[in-house]
């Protein structure tokens, strides 16, 4: 019987925590701290969040994620429009070179407004990729911040639970 997906987060021994200072150069290229990518691994996904910050999943802690929308009906339409928001914006199969550094793609860059000084924070079993700039608006009143995003999340993840109930 295989190990599910739960089971391999217990036995994870490097999690993601603490936060870190970086910066971003004009090729795109953000240097990781060694704690950071022995925590993400090999394979893991990038995605903008529900504040337009950028999300790194290790694959495993992705794949939870995956079969928690996938227990819903394919042809829902909350299903649907949650899977689209949620993705529109990612990548994955993206390495980091020899010296610990990831090219983040452009688009990515742009959405998430990264220039210059960064933040890295851990959030347990994902990373969290701030402009430091953006990250200390945020903290100002993270309430209001940038709304828009997680309004449209939560939405469509309340639709897609809903109609999961209306069929169950």
């Amino acid at each position: 019987m295989s190990e599910t997906p739960q089971a391999a987060a217990r036995e994870r021994t490097r999690w993601l925590l603490a936060e870190s200072d970086t910066s971003i150069d004009a090729k795109g290229r953000v240097l990781f701290p060694k704690k950071f990518r022995d925590g993400l691994g090999e394979d893991f996904v990038i995605l903008v969040g529900e504040h337009y910050q950028l999300i790194l999943y290790p694959n495993q802690v992705f794949q939870e994620i995956v079969d928690e929308i996938q227990k819903y009906p394919r042809l829902s339409q909350g299903r649907q429009n949650y899977t689209r928001e949620f993705t529109r914006d990612s990548e994955q199969g993206l390495e980091f070179d020899p010296q610990g550094r990831l090219v983040i793609p452009q688009k990515l860059r742009t959405v998430a407004n990264l220039k210059g000084e960064l933040k890295l924070m851990g959030q347990i079993d994902y990373l969290e990729l701030w402009s430091s700039d953006e990250r200390e608006e945020f903290e100002k009143d993270p309430h209001s911040y940038k709304p828009e995003r997680r309004e449209l999340l939560q939405a469509a993840y309340e639709r897609m639970v809903s109609e999961g109930k209306d069929r169950g």
